[in-house]
């Protein structure tokens, strides 16, 4: 098909059959307010401020546009297929990844062991990955793309 032949669009149409999983969490201030008397202006106790918030069930990342531009000199598709599955495995919270060379070609769909090496290679130098010194585990650069709050690795 044509990009020609696809409707065209006033407003976005993926927002009308968009079904969200939420769940409620309750976050309490850190700091006690006094809570006084409204006759008499005594300080009667103290209380913490706590509200809930709806949050989203999905699994997501949270991807940072500053060195996004580096990836368009990238002509292999095998490297974007590659780093999509390391960001699949992201855990909250954590920069690294496990990496099992069989769970990418399956999910990549990225056949030959050494396509995929060159793909980490090519990450490795566009500084999206590092190595450890675990041959299995690397490190994503948070810069570009993090699951959870960058803080908790600070």
């Amino acid at each position: 098909m044509k990009l020609t032949d696809y409707t065209m669009y006033d407003t976005s149409p993926f927002g009308d059959n968009m079904e969200i999983d939420t769940r409620q969490k309750q976050y309490a201030s850190s700091k006690f307010k006094a809570l006084a008397s409204v006759e008499t202006g005594e300080i009667v106790e103290g209380a913490r401020v706590v509200f809930t918030k709806s949050i989203d069930r999905s699994h997501f990342i949270k991807l940072f546009c500053d060195n996004l531009k580096t990836l368009t000199n990238v002509k292999q598709a095998s490297v974007f297929h590659v780093y999509f599955y390391m960001l699949s495995n992201l855990k909250i919270n954590k920069g690294t990844v496990v990496f099992n060379i069989d769970e990418c070609s399956e999910f990549s769909g990225v056949k030959g062991i050494n396509t995929i090496y060159k793909a980490l290679a090519i990450l490795c130098e566009l500084k999206f990955i590092a190595r450890s010194k675990k041959t299995y585990v690397y490190y994503l650069n948070p810069n570009i793309c993090f699951k959870g709050s960058r803080l908790s690795i600070v």
